[in-house]
């Protein structure tokens, strides 16, 4: 759930089991959110005045309502984060045109997967977690190999 919070960002409620809640501020907007699949973290796709025209990736504990990491490595900004299944990958899509992996515990990056030609809008991860399916303006949807970064399979418009 989200409120506004002033002309500059919202804030987004995250409920905790009990009906307990906590807050995460982001300035400028939002354009995906994901939870880990334990439900203990939630990535969202950020816009604030530090990362315009670049984007970041913004971790947080959804117990406590704090960040615990600020990713960045996209020359666009992000519009579309995923957990794999496992918990132990995040992925991301850009305007930039490409797809990265993470590691969500200590934020480094592990992979960047080549091939849109538009901003990747989406990305989804299969229940069992080996292929990565993107999105993109550029009309196509894309399969990746999630561990190797190998695109399987493009189907266009």
């Amino acid at each position: 759930m989200a409120r506004p919070r002033d002309s500059r960002g919202i804030t987004s409620w995250i409920s905790r089991g009990g009906g307990g809640t906590s807050s995460v501020t982001s300035f400028l907007g939002n354009s995906s959110v994901a939870f880990a699949p334990d439900a203990r973290n939630l990535a969202h796709a950020a816009r604030d005045s530090s990362t315009i025209g670049r984007g970041s990736i913004r971790v947080f504990d959804v117990g406590s309502g704090r960040e615990l990491l600020n990713i960045q490595g996209h020359t666009g900004e992000v519009w579309s984060v995923a957990f794999a299944p496992d918990g132990k990958t995040l992925a991301s899509g850009s305007e930039d045109g490409t797809i990265k992996l993470w590691d969500p515990a200590s934020g480094d990056q592990r992979l960047t997967l080549r091939g849109h030609t538009q901003r990747v809008s989406t990305v989804r991860f299969s229940p069992d977690g080996t292929t990565l399916a993107s999105a993109s303006w550029d009309g196509t949807v894309r399969l990746w190999r999630a561990a190797t970064s190998t695109e399987v399979d493009a189907r266009s418009d």
